[in-house]
This record gives structure tokens, C-alpha cells and sequence, in this order.
């Protein structure tokens, strides 16, 4: 369930979150079926099911929403780049591992669990909120429970302890692996061809009118012109209602009476310390503290009993003021320390703290008064009020947006949400769920502000008509044309080579010059006219073979005519790196064989015409 918060703004603090999420789908673990639907075995709404686990459309449609929110991609977008298979296979390689976790009685204490919220929550309790005035503001925006938000720590911290079992030593590489995969990365080919380029197809007819307008009807798509919407977006910030909130002394003074307990420091020990590797040592350092003498390294700390190892804790709140404990030793060494003061409870006393106690209610009642208002203004626009009357009353401002298409961009493809961050989803999802005159309901933003949209215009979907590309549409089909023509001759050329028919004689019966290409790298894109696919086709060919792949305006087609393999490593830094990813490998196959055996041989299946469904149609 918190998948959401990886690399989100919080992504910092929220670290331990993201384990498994990238490290088991990256990892090319190949456990799923995807080969299509499950007739009869699966309802039309399960995304996935299988080996223990099944996953609806609306509960994995939640999981997408919030992990891709903190990355402002929308899911049409993300479908194509082939995130909402990624984001399944985690979930579902999560949930195995949870199912696992259990059934190995792997569990997570509440106090662990208490211990690693607080840690998360450290870094996001600034502009003085409270560590759980933090959590509870990202749980509302990402529309998160309490009782979610514990369980998915809870989850991933057994699972972490799982993978951490399962995690290969660092220094085991494969020194072997490493030379032969040096040798394929560093391997060279040369080879001959021909170059055919389209222009050099003249025989190609215009096309008629009616040929033209059935090529028109037919790639209608590409001349569409996308709907656009403009809108008003009114925002309320908490400063706006600041002149609302009003701290009394006699609320802080009994604010502080309260909560006496919070002002108040148990008894402390100002103790000198210091930790050394043996006894020996130990104890000459002991002998200096109790002549007065300076010690090195030593360091003087406040110290609570509870802030103390407890093997020492004990000892040094028992000795009286001035007294060396010690020796003694811990799991850290050997400590020697002494007791300098003995400082009694103490109670912070009012007038020292009631500026940082009205801060903290006040950011309190704030969050409670942009609550009250944003759900005020919601039932008032539901109500029909006027956006103007609502925004005059609240002193909120306003923007105008648009025109802009359903990706936020607008004609030049500027993106007029860049500025909205993870939020930018859902403010445009906003825009087109409500026709044009109709205001939305109030979306809330993780910065604590609330936006109200208003649907001041739409122009709907058309297509620049047949007149004006005809023009356009001629010059593409002819292109096609001789493309299509100059396909037909690359094939032949490469078909009269696989006869075995000489390369210089399959040149001049296309009045073409044969060309050599030497030096031809694994690792690097080839110098033109040559591209990546051409080059793959070469290193896909023996020695002798035959290739043919379309390059830019045209087709080459040719000959590998030499290999060439390093004898050995020369670059000893690509090696060791190498050598460490042999290691990094062994530990994604370990991954990847375990989560095959906790599926029981029964692969988890993906409901892909659902996904279509439900994601591509939104990029189509």
C-alpha cells in the first residue's frame, strides 16, 4: 500500500518504505503468466490471482494512483512506458512475500514498528508541526488510513528481514563470468553493404483523389486536434486565515497545566565518558579521572537513565556526584565515566515555553480552520454558489489556466502543471471529470492547500479537414509507396546473397556501390548511415552471414566479414565492475528462484484485457 511514497517528496525520509518495490521488478523475475484472460477462473475486476494472492482492479488501481502521483506521470502515460506491468509485479511479489513472512513466523513487534514510524516521521515535522500532525496530513492527502499506513510498515519491514536473508555475500563475484562477459561487451565486427535509398525509387504513381481520401479516412488519427479545456482554479492557503485563529493566555496556560508532564526533565547526570578498545587502557583512564586528570577522547553529556546502556545506566545513577565508574564493558568497548552533576527533576517553567506552545496550537487550530473552510466551500459551490462570491468571502486567489489537453500540455506542448508536482494528476483529473460551467469538489494538495476548479471552457476533439493536409497526405503516400518498393528490393538484394550470388554483383544490378563499415561496436552506436538495429543485425549474424535492416530514407543490406574478440581484459576498471555485477546478478537468481518456489509452480496470472481496459484505452 505505500508504494506511493517511493522517490515521492518524502522519498527521503520514507526510504525503508521502498524496499522491494524496484529491486525484485527490475530484476527480470519472471514468475507471471501473462499470456492473456482466465476464462472461468477469474472475474472480470481481479488484476491478478494465483499461488495465494488476488488482486482487484480498485484496490491495485489505488496502489497506481499514489505511486505514480508522487511522480506527477499519468497512468495513460505510464501504461505505454510499461510502469502499470512493473508496479504489478511488485505487488504481487510483495504480497508472496508477505504470505511467506507469515508462514515462516516472521513477525514485526509494535514496538519496532513504533520505532520506525517515529524515525520516518522525523524529517517531515517542519514549519512546526508535530510529527503526527505530519504523518496524519500525507495519510489525508493520499487518502490513506491509519490502520493501512501501520500494516504496510509493518509488511515491509518482515519482508526486509526475508530478502535480507536471502542476500548474497558482496564479495562473491565470478572472476570467469566476469572475463567472458568483458570479452562479449568488447567484441568488434566489420562487414559490407550496400545502401538503398528510397528516393531512388521513380516509378511510383500519384495517387487519385478518392485513393487519397480513402488514405485520409484511414489515418484520420493523425489529424486529430485533442479536446481542450480552460479553467479557474481558486486556492486557499492556511496563511490566508491566519487573522481566524486567536490563542488566548488563559488557553495556553491551561494548555500548559495539561501537559505538564511533556515540560518536565527526569532526573540527569552530567557525566564525563569516555570508550576505549580494552581493559588495559580502561583502567588507566579510570586512574586519571579519579586524580582530576584531563583524559583524551573523553566527552561530557547530559544523560537520562534511559539514554544509557543499560549495563552502565544503573551504575553511574547510583554513584554519588564526583565517583568513576567503571570499567566497564559493553558491546561498544570499554567505558569509564564520571559523574560530574547530579541535576534533579525539573519542570521548563511557563513564560520559557508559551511562544513555542502557542505556535504549536496555533498551527493546530489552523489545520482545523482550513478543514472546516474547505469543506464549507465544497458544499457551498455544490449549493450553486458563484465561484467570485465564494473567493471574495475566503480571500482566495484565483489563476486562469488553458487552454490545455488532457496531458496538461497545451499547443506547444508546454506543460502549464509542471509547477503542481505530484499533485498535477490529480488537478487535471479534476478538470475533465465535470463539463464546461460546473465547478469541482474541493482537491486538496500535499502542501495543505485546497484548490477549487471551475470548467470555464471545452473544445471538443476535431480533425484539421481533408483540404488543407490533401497537400501533406500526397507527399506521405508517396513516401510510403517508394518505401514499400524499396523494401521489395532489399529483400531480393538480401535473397541473391543468401544464393550465394557476390555482393559486388548484387551492387551493380541495383546501381548501388559497395561500402565497407570496420570497427563496429557492442557497446556504442555505430557512425551513420549505420543505427542500433542495423548493428544488432550484424552482431546476430556469423561470420559470412547476411543482414538487411531499414535505416533513415532507406535499406542496407550486406555482409559480416570479421570478428574480432579482446584476448584479454585492458581495462581493469570495467572489469572489477564487471566482477561486482556477477555478484549483484547471484542475488537477484536467488530472488527470482524463491519467489518461483513460493508460487508452487503455479504462476501468478495477470489479467492483461483488463489492464488494457482500464489504462491503455486512457492513452489511446
Amino acid at each position: 500500500m505505500l508504494i506511493w511514497m517511493r522517490n515521492s517528496t518524502f522519498g527521503g525520509a520514507l526510504k525503508f518504505l521502498l524496499l522491494g518495490f524496484m529491486t525484485l521488478a527490475v530484476a527480470g523475475l519472471v514468475m507471471t503468466d501473462v499470456g492473456g484472460f482466465f476464462h472461468g477462473t477469474m472475474s472480470s475486476t481481479t488484476v491478478a490471482k494465483g499461488a495465494g494472492v488476488k488482486i482487484g482492479i480498485q484496490e491495485f488501481d489505488r496502489t497506481v494512483r499514489r505511486a505514480l502521483g508522487a511522480q506527477g506521470i499519468g497512468a495513460a502515460e505510464a501504461y505505454q512506458l510499461g510502469l502499470i506491468d512493473t508496479i504489478l509485479t511488485s505487488e504481487i511479489q510483495n504480497r508472496l512475500f508477505t504470505k511467506e513472512a507469515k508462514t515462516l513466523g516472521l513477525e514485526v513487534g509494535d514496538d519496532a514498528v513504533k520505532a520506525q514510524i517515529s524515525k520516518l516521521a522525523e524529517p517531515l515535522a517542519t514549519d512546526g508541526r508535530s510529527k503526527k500532525e505530519a504523518l496524519q496530513q500525507i495519510l489525508r492527502t493520499q487518502n490513506i488510513s491509519e490502520g493501512e499506513f501501520i500494516g504496510a510498515i509493518r509488511q515491509e519491514m518482515a519482508n526486509s528481514l526475508l530478502r535480507g536473508a536471502l542476500s548474497a555475500p558482496a564479495t562473491l563475484t565470478s572472476p570467469l563470468m566476469a572475463q567472458s562477459l568483458y570479452r562479449y561487451d568488447n567484441e568488434k565486427r566489420g562487414a559490407r553493404g550496400i545502401i538503398l535509398r528510397n528516393e531512388s525509387v521513380s516509378d511510383v504513381t500519384k495517387p487519385t483523389d478518392e485513393q487519397l481520401q480513402k488514405y485520409y479516412e484511414a489515418n484520420k488519427q493523425d489529424f486529430l486536434i485533442p479536446e481542450t479545456r480552460t479553467i479557474t482554479m481558486a486556492t486557499l492557503k492556511m496563511d490566508m486565515l491566519k487573522k481566524n485563529v486567536k490563542i488566548s493566555d488563559e488557553q495556553l496556560k491551561a494548555e500548559y497545566d495539561k501537559n505538564i508532564a511533556s515540560f518536565t526533565k527526569p532526573p540527569r547526570r552530567l557525566v564525563e565518558q569516555v570508550t576505549l578498545p580494552d581493559e588495559a587502557a580502561a583502567k588507566a583512564a579510570a586512574e586519571d579521572m579519579k586524580a582530576g586528570k584531563p583524559v583524551k577522547d573523553s566527552n561530557t553529556q547530559e544523560f537520562e537513565e534511559a539514554g544509557l546502556l543499560p549495563e552502565i545506566g544503573a551504575p553511574v545513577f547510583a554513584a554519588s556526584e564526583g565517583a568513576v565508574v567503571g570499567p566497564i564493558q559493553t558491546s561498544l568497548g570499554w567505558h569509564v565515566l564520571k559523574v560530574k552533576s547530579d541535576l534533579p527533576e525539573s519542570v521548563a517553567p511557563f513564560a520559557e515555553v508559551k511562544d513555542r506552545l502557542r505556535d504549536e496550537l496555533s498551527n493546530i487550530s489552523l489545520t482545523e480552520e482550513l478543514y472546516n473552510a474547505g469543506n464549507a466551500i465544497e458544499d457551498r459551490a455544490a449549493g450553486g454558489d458563484k465561484l467570485e462570491d465564494i473567493v471574495s468571502e475566503y480571500g482566495m486567489t484565483t489563476e486562469i489556466i488553458g487552454p490545455f489537453r488532457q496531458n496538461g500540455r497545451d499547443k506547444d506542448g508546454n506543460d502549464d502543471f509542471k509547477s503542481y508536482g505530484a499533485d498535477r494528476e490529480k488537478i487535471i483529473q479534476a478538470a475533465y471529470d465535470f463539463e464546461e460551467g460546473e465547478i469541482a469538489p474541493v482537491v486538496e494538495t500535499a502542501d495543505g492547500q485546497f484548490h477549487l476548479i471551475r470548467v470555464d471552457q471545452v473544445i471538443p476533439d476535431s480533425y484539421r479537414d481533408f483540404a488543407s493536409v490533401k497537400s501533406a497526405l500526397e507527399s506521405r503516400w508517396v513516401d510510403e509507396q517508394r518505401a514499400l518498393a524499396n523494401a521489395a528490393k532489399a529483400k531480393a538484394a538480401l535473397d541473391a546473397l543468401n544464393a550465394g550470388k557476390p555482393l559486388d554483383d548484387v551492387a551493380k544490378e541495383n546501381g548501388a556501390s559497395v561500402q565497407s563499415f570496420a570497427n563496429i561496436s557492442r557497446k556504442e552506436a555505430p557512425a551513420a548511415p549505420l543505427t542500433p538495429i542495423v548493428a544488432a543485425q550484424i552482431f546476430t549474424a556469423d561470420k559470412g552471414g547476411n543482414f538487411s535492416a531499414e535505416i533513415e530514407n532507406g535499406f542496407v543490406v550486406g555482409t559480416v566479414t570479421d570478428i574480432s574478440l579482446p584476448a584479454s581484459a585492458q581495462d581493469q576498471k570495467e572489469l572489477a565492475a564487471l566482477e561486482d555485477l556477477t555478484g549483484r546478478s547471484l542475488t537477484q537468481d536467488i530472488l527470482g528462484q524463491y519467489i518461483t518456489a513460493l508460487s508452487d509452480g503455479k504462476p501468478v496470472k495477470v489479467n492483461k484485457p483488463l489492464l488494457e481496459q482500464v489504462y491503455g484505452q486512457q492513452a489511446q
